[in-house]
């Protein structure tokens, strides 16, 4: 079902309605790009030329559910960014509910704001004891839930407690569809300023990202802020992740800033690059603006502020950019290394 939509440019420079993509933009039998499902509440950009294409109202069995955008490929992996968080869901019911509208737009994997199942905690500067939980607490037990009641992998988060040091953590958490933990990430990179006390709550986490396997596509994970030291994007990139996902809890007005950051790390890095902010809370919020989709060669595909966008995501368009520049520059992790390494030593 389309929905809302007039025309579009493909890449080979005709103009379609929006009813026929898939049929009339084809380069050697094959669609270049196809839009499944766009209803009211956000926009897409097409990849080739990032035309605006705008939509209006409509109705779906699932009204949030913003968008899909479909890449053909054979190797692919289908994503939810879920632009909502689930505070007072112990159960994980309302999760449940959005994963299943998410799995039913087509999607395998969802992602979900930075800390998800929390109000947004460093709002305030002094920490409570009540904002963490140990390993398997009851918010990584509703996110485990949720998951295997919708068939839906699920990237989520908490505040955990680590039972050998005590020190708490912002812990990025991946799910599989069954339910089981497959990666856990810490964030690095801890702002300290107004709305945003998070080095009050939490500790740096002391190792890198490292790539995740077991998905059509190899994955990788950063935190929000650590997207603005891109060391841990190329990192995951030089170990092979085609997908990157970066949860966020940012201000609206700093949007423009890290769209050209989280582009730039898209472009450096010749991955996708997914981040899922939170919605706005409070009045006024210290917290907003779009989540997004950006390809491998830095286009905006799609954004939205509230409810789903789907994005189909392909492995061929990871390899056309490392095989473009500047994709195919060598990372040179041995030269990087030492000076690195240098001034940890010197650090101490």
């Amino acid at each position: 079902m389309i929905l809302g939509i007039e025309t579009f440019k493909c890449e080979f420079g005709e103009t379609h309605d929006i009813g026929s993509v898939g049929d009339g933009c084809v380069e050697g039998g094959e669609s270049a790009f196809e839009v499944d499902i766009l209803v009211d509440g956000g926009f897409l950009l097409n990849e080739c030329n990032t035309h605006l294409i705008p939509f209006g109202a409509g109705e779906l069995d699932s009204p949030d559910l913003h968008a899909r955008v479909t890449h053909m490929t054979s190797s692919s992996i289908t994503a939810a960014l879920i632009t909502e968080v689930f505070v007072n869901d112990p159960d994980g019911l309302r999760l449940s509910g959005r994963l299943r509208d998410a799995r039913e737009g087509g999607a395998e994997l969802a992602i979900l704001p930075e800390l998800p199942m929390d109000p947004w905690i460093p709002k305030r500067r002094e920490a409570d004891p009540n904002d963490a939980e140990g390993p398997n607490g009851q918010r990584q037990q509703a996110m485990a839930v949720a998951a295997a009641r919708s068939g839906v992998a699920v990237l989520g988060g908490a505040i955990i407690r680590d039972p050998a040091t005590g020190k708490r953590h912002n812990t990025a958490l991946l799910y599989k569809k069954d339910g089981s933990l497959v990666a856990a990430y810490r964030k690095l990179h801890l702002p300290f300023e107004e709305n945003f006390w998070e080095a009050a709550h939490y500790e740096p986490g002391v190792d890198p990202p490292q790539v995740i396997s077991g998905f059509e596509i190899p994955l990788g994970i950063q935190i929000c802020s650590d997207s603005n030291r891109t060391s841990g994007c190329h990192l995951l990139a030089a170990q092979g992740a085609g997908v990157i996902f970066v949860p966020r809890a940012t201000p609206e007005t700093s949007w423009n800033r890290w769209r050209l950051v989280l582009r730039a790390n898209a472009v450096t890095s010749a991955a996708w690059v997914v981040t899922v902010n939170r919605p706005p809370e409070g009045d006024p919020s210290p917290i907003g603006g779009p989540s997004a989709v950006i390809s491998p060669t830095g286009e905006m595909v799609g954004e939205s502020t509230h409810g789903v966008l789907i994005a189909t995501l392909d492995q061929k368009a990871v390899d056309q950019a490392r095989k473009a520049y500047p994709g195919y520059l060598d990372h040179q992790p041995e030269v990087h290394g030492k000076g690195w390494s240098a001034l940890g030593a010197q650090r101490g």
